[in-house]
């Protein structure tokens, strides 16, 4: 899921639904609690909005309007004006708020949730990216995000998967915006593999990649996962037809056998044209990489929401919580010098 879902604009009330009161968030609830009951593991992306944009709006009768897809618009400084002290902090506190309500609703269903906060921050295409912030400023407004969630709101239910942009080549580049022990559960990188071709050398830069990740996991003692990936054609999704490695779900589970990675999500199928799965369109009917994609199902290693076992009857060892290292509003010069 995404945190949009729990506004206008992911998915919508039906008239029924919205004739008998019930609210975006529930119906969210709803649908994971029966995912749940199926063994269903779930991972929340947050495509945070433009916090700049929303106070332009104006706060309403009913509160911030978070609605529309601004998490692209890059101006407005909101890392730093998002946290305590800045001026858009009541804004952004709402919005957090809507996410630690959903999480402490699902908590009554012991319903855990993977949530990849401020993901692909080495790029520049979101408004907490590396052309937005620097790596300083990007790791207060992360800690600063957990601490509100988890200390300040109580939700424990949330797992936070930390998400770069690959490929990656060494420790030191991907730890460059790294939160701190203290505010993440899973390591991961997003990384698509664009056009694939037959002779490409994607499959060897995530075999790279993945080693860099699993050394960093280990050091940190924390879960690998590729929290996105997927094949892009052309710039967007998959393609129909003319798809040159059809058992490419397969190749990647291939290379992926060979790190310790716990899951790899790709993207959601939208529609007829926009889609990240192979699908079917009947019983003997599909995409044209359908039957690669049930050999992919098949095989021993790939695991499917009807195969995950209880793990509600796991036994937990639960380890003593890591010191939270906080977060810095601002850096003040003093005569002499010397920062602090």
């Amino acid at each position: 899921m995404d945190f949009q879902a729990l506004e206008h604009g992911e998915f919508e009330l039906t008239p029924d639904e919205a004739r008998k009161g019930l609210t975006l968030p529930e119906k969210m609830a709803r649908i994971l609690k029966e995912g749940a009951r199926h063994g269903v593991i779930f991972t929340a992306t947050a495509h945070m909005p433009n916090f700049d944009v929303v106070a332009q709006r104006g706060k309403g009768a009913d509160g911030w309007d978070f609605t529309g897809y601004t998490t692209p618009v890059l101006t407005g400084d909101v890392v730093n004006r998002v946290l305590p002290g800045g001026d858009l902090n009541d804004v952004y506190r709402a919005y957090l708020d809507r996410m630690a309500d959903f999480g402490l609703r699902i908590a009554q269903d012991d319903i855990p949730l993977i949530v990849r906060l401020y993901h692909e921050c080495d790029g520049n295409w979101f408004w907490w990216g590396a052309g937005c912030c620097s790596a300083p400023q990007y790791k207060n407004l992360y800690r600063y995000t957990v601490e509100y969630l988890r200390d300040v709101r109580g939700v424990h239910n949330f797992l936070y998967a930390w998400s770069p942009d690959g490929p990656v080549t060494s420790a030191e580049a991907y730890a460059m915006r790294y939160p701190g022990d203290a505010y993440v559960d899973i390591v991961g990188v997003d990384m698509y593999h664009r056009d694939p071709a037959p002779s490409d050398t994607f499959l060897a830069s995530l075999d790279e990649t993945l080693s860099v990740i699993g050394a960093f996991a280990a050091a940190h003692d924390k879960i690998l996962a590729v929290t996105e990936t997927g094949i892009l054609a052309g710039g967007s999704a998959m393609a129909k037809t003319g798809n040159a490695r059809k058992a490419w779900f397969a190749e990647a589970e291939r290379v992926m056998e060979h790190h310790p990675v716990a899951y790899f999500m790709t993207w959601s199928n939208d529609s007829a044209n926009v889609f990240d799965q192979p699908y079917l369109v009947g019983r003997h009917r599909g995409h044209e990489m359908i039957n690669e994609f049930v050999d992919f199902y098949n095989m021993d290693r790939s695991v499917f929401a009807s195969q995950v076992p209880d793990y509600g009857a796991w036994d937990i060892d639960v380890q003593p919580a890591v010191p939270a290292a906080g977060y810095i509003l601002s850096i003040q010069q003093h005569q002499g010098g010397n920062a602090s």
